[in-house]
């Protein structure tokens, strides 16, 4: 065997037993390229749609929360409803990366209006640095697709 090709098994098995460590994203993910949707719903109805659409999805509720809290909001109107649900962090290995993701979703109602908002991030970890991402347009897809299903599916 070559020198080099020693060298590049060395330094392939270095970094593939090295791993990446774990990395702590926040729960509550900021307001960069969120992407709203409305719906003609109820809040009851959306709320509980959406729970169960991320669940379908696999996307595990660690919370659910007032946005108020993180957003700094003034006090919603009268009749209006609102709720900020978070997700658990995904985790994905790769041969020398990990990726990390979480969800955050927004459920914001008046009357019979229903606006959910999705936030996405990611933060992908190699050996050397961390590449954050706020935006996966196929993820959000996804969410409000499963959505749309489970509203118009018979109950």
């Amino acid at each position: 065997m070559r020198k080099s090709n020693v060298i590049l098994l060395s330094l392939f098995a270095l970094i593939t037993l090295s791993g990446c460590a774990t990395i702590q994203l926040p729960s509550y993910i900021p307001d960069k390229k969120p992407v709203t949707r409305r719906f003609y719903v109820d809040y009851d109805r959306a709320y509980s749609v959406t729970r169960k659409a991320l669940e379908e999805l696999g996307w595990k509720v660690e919370a659910t929360t007032d946005p108020a809290i993180y957003e700094g909001m003034k006090t919603p109107e009268p009749g209006s409803r609102q709720i900020l649900i978070m997700t658990e962090l995904k985790q994905m290995p790769m041969l020398v990366m990990t990726r990390y993701s979480r969800l955050n979703v927004y459920v914001r109602s008046k009357k019979s209006e229903t606006d959910i908002e999705v936030r996405f991030q990611a933060v992908t970890a190699f050996p050397v640095k961390n590449l954050k991402s706020y935006k996966h347009a196929k993820t959000v897809d996804d969410v409000y697709a499963k959505i749309s299903d489970l509203l118009n599916a018979p109950e």
